[in-house]
């Protein structure tokens, strides 16, 4: 049994996961295969994690070890351990 291929132009997926192939030189009733590729998606870009807490609300409530160290000794947040 000899293979041909058809290349298709990209179709958009429609709901329920549809897809729709028109190809006018296929025999109506023959059995084919389906292969579907999918684009994958644009990698993003990687930040550290640093990059990722300066971006976060608020940003970090901690900015040096020495503020860590005073939160645990006295429990004290770093703008009230600072006055």
């Amino acid at each position: 049994m000899a293979l041909s291929a058809l290349r298709m132009e990209k179709t958009e997926v429609l709901p329920g996961g549809r897809i729709e192939i028109t190809e006018p030189t296929l025999p109506v009733g023959e059995l084919i295969e389906v292969l579907v590729l999918r684009q994958r998606a644009r990698a993003r870009e990687r930040r550290s994690v640093m990059e990722i807490l300066a971006d976060a609300p608020g940003q970090r409530q901690f900015k040096t070890a020495r503020d860590v160290e005073t939160y645990l000794r006295d429990g004290l947040p770093p703008e009230q351990a600072r006055r």
